[in-house]
């Protein structure tokens, strides 16, 4: 457990997971494109700040390798919007 003052890293990643199930639970209830568009990109978001914050936790901090991460992931979104989409 942790609560919302405390600032280590395992704090908060453990955070960034319960707002990340929270807007798991948002997603599946909501109908609207608009807002379902909206919550993933906060789960996006949430998923970039627990890499960055997982990986200061590791004894070498690589900065190119957090960069490395969230370009595969920014890639991996991309290609699924596009094929989503059927936009080029």
């Amino acid at each position: 457990t942790t609560t919302l003052d405390d600032s280590s890293n395992e704090a908060l990643l453990c955070q960034i997971d319960w707002r990340s199930e929270c807007l798991q639970e948002r997603l599946k209830f909501t109908r609207c494109v608009n807002e379902r568009m909206r919550i993933s990109e906060l789960l996006i978001v949430s998923l970039i700040e627990a890499y960055e914050v997982a990986t200061q936790c590791m004894g070498t901090f690589s900065v190119a390798k957090l960069n490395q991460r969230i370009n595969g992931l920014c890639s991996m979104i991309s290609d699924y919007l596009r094929n989503f989409s059927g936009i080029s």
